[in-house]
């Protein structure tokens, strides 16, 4: 998950289908004009690259086709490179949309020797520390926990497959992938906790694919933040969440998270609106716009999200999962028993 918050001026980006998570990056190391769709920079000659500014050359490529069985890897690294070669390395839309349209085993296996253990790029980037966003401290009327937070992440799983479904997010690169399912879950080893979004993607090749990744997630110092890592298709992404508020029903939440793939050199920002069912929440909410702007958001900033057509989805989590530890949707008293 990378990019700005604000939304670009070209009026030819449409909303386009970009992740969660939610989702971070392969590579975004080199420039040139935007791919069609996508806003582009003004036509100038293409300047003449570094070795730190570009794919790696043929002999670091070919150490890292080592690794990879042959067939069709060469291929399939390709299209994936060509693509990310046609991005401006600013443009973090144009990027992952080449990455999630080109995901592969030998892609993966690619970025995570050229990139993640050799950085051949010499890139690095750091997780933004702005805005500075306060979490939730109270949740019906009781001082937030640790262990409360988490079930509100779980959210509706258990009376539905998913957590939650994202509505709407802040992020252009990452927080409009269409169908976005949210499924987070305490895991069997004690103290663990998982965060697995699923969402599609429409391929530069015109495909609707559906797309999965798990983070590993820990509890940060304050009750409310938490630290999420993945292994995005060879590239690890640290990120820093945030429970900004969570209605007292569970009718919605927002999430706010700042993040950064350090091998891929970029950094990013976002948030998710989520509700049970993917539709905004209805009429006047104060307590809603009061959240949004603790972020810095104004509603008209959020992009929203193509939940139309969204069957078929890879839903289910790990045999042995655990989910709500003290409170659940519909659970309205008691906070401090455990259910």
């Amino acid at each position: 998950m990378f990019g700005s918050s604000n939304r670009p001026d070209s009026p030819s980006l449409e909303p386009l289908p970009c992740l969660p998570a939610s989702v971070p990056l392969v590579a975004a190391s080199l420039a040139s004009p935007a791919l069609p769709g996508l806003p582009a920079s003004p036509a100038k000659p293409r300047p003449r690259r570094t070795p730190s500014a570009s794919w790696p050359s043929s002999a670091t490529e070919a150490s890292a086709r080592s690794r990879i069985r042959p067939g069709t890897r060469l291929c399939a690294i390709r299209k994936a490179i060509q693509c990310l070669n046609s991005c401006s390395p600013t443009d973090q839309v144009c990027n992952y949309r080449c990455i999630a349209s080109y995901e592969s085993p030998h892609l993966e296996a690619f970025s995570l020797c050229v990139l993640q253990k050799h950085n051949c790029l010499e890139l690095n980037a750091e997780i933004p520390s702005k805005p500075s966003v306060t979490p939730l401290s109270m949740f019906r009327e009781q001082k937030l926990s640790h262990e409360v937070a988490e079930d509100l992440f779980v959210g509706w799983l258990d009376g539905l497959e998913w957590s939650w479904r994202v509505v709407a997010g802040q992020n252009p690169a990452y927080d409009q992938f269409p169908c976005q399912y949210q499924l987070f879950y305490r895991g069997k080893a004690k103290g663990s906790f998982w965060y697995e979004p699923i969402f599609q993607v429409r391929t530069l090749e015109g495909k609707l694919v559906w797309r999965r990744r798990k983070y590993r997630v820990r509890r940060a110092s304050t009750p409310g933040t938490f630290y999420f890592s993945v292994l995005d298709n060879g590239v690890v992404s640290k990120e820093f969440w945030t429970v900004v508020d969570v209605a007292d029903d569970f009718s919605w939440g927002l999430f706010h998270y700042h993040g950064a793939a350090q091998a891929a050199g970029q950094s990013y920002t976002g948030a998710v609106l989520v509700t049970p069912d993917g539709s905004y929440p209805g009429g006047d909410n104060p307590r809603l716009d009061s959240a949004l702007e603790k972020c810095g958001i104004k509603k008209w900033e959020l992009y929203m999200v193509d939940n139309c057509s969204c069957t078929g989805a890879p839903l289910g989590t790990p045999v042995g999962s655990r989910l709500h530890y003290q409170i659940a949707p519909g659970k309205e008293a008691g906070i401090m028993q455990r259910i």
